[in-house]
């Protein structure tokens, strides 16, 4: 389904849900009936396909003679039948993983569960069985079936400290009671349901979409049901924001949700700051919960702009979550037009309230588990800032370096040490090479994170002058057009990002696949890129010889695509398995380095036809083992 017209249905939907929310829920649920229904048809056709080939073995074997031809046709009934039965027994199996954190034992925390409580009663919404707190900017509902596809829903509240530290006592407790809102009236009990329809449909079109009928009927039915379910998500969310107002009135509501939005910034902030100092701490910190709360809790200058751009946002079929303005209507407050309103909080209120000396103690807790689990790959980012460090060193000793050894240099400056310490290094650059679209794009990309219009047209440019900067310069402009009521903008870098996305997924689909012999043509690698690929093979002492040639591929031709076939060399008294052959075809996939794409073979069995074809083109020997 086009872009344009699901966002049309979505319209239509959202029109209808709020004229009649009841029968809204019912079509959904028709919806799923629906699929279900087609499920279970396939379901009956794989039954009658193996019940068909038994039927024949049977029918045969009572005949007393038993004919190669009818065991045949009933193996490949039978094969079909449990073939489409099994795609359909994965497809309809979703699992959801149960949230990470530390789950509170009852009456550790009695003042939070007393507020739970409380807000559970007022509403009217079933019991919480667990309550677990993380190390995230977050706040959730997650429901999981004990019985799988059968139910009986546990439910869990999950709490981050971060954000209970970060919220006053009001407005952590609007926050709890929209996320019980959407246990009210069992609504959650048929979200996590339509849910986990959504996950089922788009694995079943994964499994069975190449069987007859069925992939023509998922394409049509799984963005139709998505919209049904995607518009019902959003006026559940609606329902949880007025329970939350009801319960905790629109100050606390509206205090909440502008300090969220506020706070998203800094966390991408914060965590793109911890990973530069991973390239230069040895050792990943051991306070990562209080590090994460302090910058939470700042108020920057640029504060005020990320709230009006938030507030210029609509909504999306990204989020079902209304936009900010809409939310903040909703819940009765007044939405901010001009100055920063005040934001109150950042002072450990509801955690210090409700955790006591526990929050302490479950800070270090989840800080020290962080430390732990992320040991090793910040020690590989650290070895990795190490080597940066190292060539920064030697860039920095040349005299003369040309274009591309001063741009290495910037790009290695801005990775160690930050956007803000390489701006004016990245602007001389830019502005001496005003063609050079990976340094015209980050200038862009900087500009427009700090709120200056004039990084649209240096990402313009550089997507101009590279396709490769289309898919994340239409992210870019996409953005600003949504922060920035420039919805024109938005829109049309949205379809520029999804055709390019389109072109690049069949790019790699017809680079996935061997191609076929007459599709093949000389390479025109360079003595220096075939230099350096006859020193990988020659590192690999079993492949005694390999051609290689270039392939005329549809899609996206300015990348190269390359056929390399590799020939085993063993003496004639070893004996060589494929396992052995399959792991060195792995280790050279993850060793060769080539322009482009590259599809490596081994010159044997079924791929002897490609091999040859290969070996015939002009140039194609690049590898002989020295005897």
């Amino acid at each position: 389904m086009e872009l344009a017209a699901y966002d049309s249905l979505i319209a239509k939907l959202e029109q209808s849900a709020l004229r009649d929310p009841a029968w809204y829920r019912t079509r959904v649920g028709l919806m799923a009936a629906l699929g279900y229904a087609v499920v279970g048809l396939m379901g009956l056709l794989a039954l009658a396909l193996v019940g068909a080939g038994v039927g024949l073995v049977v029918a045969d074997l009572q005949s007393r003679h038993l004919h190669g031809g009818v065991v045949k046709i009933a193996f490949i009934l039978a094969a079909l039948g449990g073939t489409l039965a099994w795609a359909l027994l994965r497809g309809l199996w979703v699992s959801f993983e149960a949230p990470e954190g530390i789950t509170l034992a009852r009456g550790q925390a009695p003042e939070l569960e007393a507020e739970i409580e409380r807000l559970r009663t007022e509403l009217g919404a079933p019991p919480i069985h667990r309550i677990v707190l993380t190390a995230d900017f977050n706040a959730a509902l997650y429901q999981r079936p004990l019985l799988g596809p059968f139910g009986w829903y546990r439910n869990h509240l999950i709490l981050g400290l971060p954000l209970l530290r970060l919220f006053t006592v009001d407005q952590a407790r609007s926050v709890i009671a929209h996320e019980l809102g959407h246990l009210h009236g069992a609504h959650g009990r048929f979200g996590a349901w339509i849910h986990r329809l959504r996950a089922t449909w788009g694995r079943l079109a994964e499994r069975t979409g190449g069987w007859w009928g069925v992939g023509a009927f998922l394409r049509w039915y799984a963005p139709l049901f998505n919209a049904y379910s995607f518009v019902l998500a959003r006026e559940q969310e609606r329902e949880a924001d007025r329970a939350a107002a009801r319960l905790c009135g629109a100050a606390a509501c509206a205090g909440a949700l502008m300090r969220s939005a506020v706070a998203g910034r800094l966390a991408g902030g914060f965590w793109s700051t911890l990973a530069r100092r991973a390239r230069r701490d040895a050792q990943p910190p051991t306070d990562l919960v209080d590090l994460q709360s302090g910058a939470l809790a700042a108020l920057p200058p640029a504060a005020a702009r990320w709230l009006g751009e938030e507030l210029a946002r609509i909504d999306n079929r990204e989020d079902p979550h209304p936009c900010l303005r809409n939310r903040l209507e909703l819940v009765g407050a007044p939405v901010p037009t001009t100055a920063l309103p005040a934001l109150p909080g950042g002072a450990g209120g509801a955690a210090r309230a409700w955790l006591g000396p526990l929050d302490a103690a479950l800070g270090t807790r989840m800080s020290e588990d962080w430390a732990q689990r992320s040991g090793e790959a910040w020690r590989a980012r650290h070895q990795e800032g190490e080597e940066m460090r190292r060539r920064l060193a030697e860039l920095e000793r040349l005299e003369s370096p040309d274009r591309d050894q001063r741009w290495e240099r910037v790009a290695l400056q801005r990775e160690l040490e930050g956007p803000e310490a390489a701006r004016a290094a990245l602007e001389a650059f830019v502005a001496a090479h005003l063609d050079h679209a990976p340094g015209l794009f980050h200038l862009g990309s900087d500009l427009l994170e700090d709120g200056d219009e004039r990084g649209l047209e240096l990402v313009r440019r550089a997507m101009s002058l590279d396709a490769d900067a289309l898919g994340a310069g239409s992210i870019l402009l996409k953005e600003w057009g949504d922060t920035h009521g420039l919805h024109d903008l938005a829109a049309e870098a949205e379809r520029l990002g999804v055709e390019r996305a389109a072109l690049e997924r069949r790019a790699a689909e017809e680079r996935s696949r061997l191609p076929p012999p007459k599709r093949l043509r000389p390479h025109q690698l360079d003595a220096a890129a075939l230099a350096a690929l006859a020193g990988t093979l020659a590192a690999h002492p079993e492949v005694a010889a390999a051609d290689l040639a270039g392939v005329e591929v549809a899609h996206l031709p300015e990348k190269p695509f390359h056929l390399l076939v590799v020939r085993v060399g063993t003496a004639w008294w070893k004996m060589r398995s494929q396992a052995a052959d399959d792991r060195l075809l792995t280790a050279l996939a993850e060793s060769v380095r080539l322009p482009g794409n590259c599809f490596i073979i081994n010159g044997k069995g079924d791929t002897a036809a490609s091999a040859k074809a290969a070996a015939k083109q002009p140039g194609a020997r690049v590898y002989q083992r020295a005897e």
